[in-house]
């Protein structure tokens, strides 16, 4: 009863952080997640009411690879978020200690971080969102979509 209330009265936009579905990505980063209940979370939250759905994926963490991330996109397509935060992984081993324990060799190449953000471009507008720009995508009726062209419309 209480998430219901805060759906409605207070929050309308979910957003979780996923970063990543394969599972060695997510060992090798301390972010281990169980996919049934992201899956599970994300419907619940539609059905009470919140009107906005967010998933934030990281590229260029260890072990990703254009194929591995592949598969992140085919199953983040199939929740059907209403928008997608796709950013870049900065390795800051200096400035966060928790970087120290990833190997750089465990680390994509700036070709392979590339290769994965021009086929994220490519997989989430086939699936029908837009290309916002700065790591944004969203579904073309999303309020991130239409603000735009709203602005462009007002004199």
């Amino acid at each position: 009863m209480c998430s219901i209330i805060y759906a409605r009265k207070v929050f309308n936009r979910l957003s979780m952080g996923v970063q990543d579905f394969n599972k060695e990505v997510q060992r090798l980063v301390n972010r281990e997640q169980d996919e049934e209940l992201i899956f599970m979370l994300l419907n619940h939250a539609r059905n009470i009411g919140f009107t906005s759905t967010n998933i934030d994926l990281i590229y260029g963490l260890p072990k990703q690879t254009p194929e591995s991330f592949a598969f992140t996109l085919q199953r983040v397509t199939e929740l059907n978020p209403d928008r997608l935060s796709v950013f870049n992984y900065a390795h800051l081993p200096t400035l966060f200690a928790a970087q120290r324990k990833i190997k750089n060799t465990d680390l994509p190449s700036a070709q392979q971080k590339l290769d994965i953000l021009q086929e994220t471009i490519v997989s989430l507008t086939q699936a029908g969102y837009q290309f916002i720009g700065m790591d944004h995508f969203a579904r073309p009726d999303d309020e991130l979509a239409v603000a735009p062209a709203r602005r462009r419309a007002t004199p």
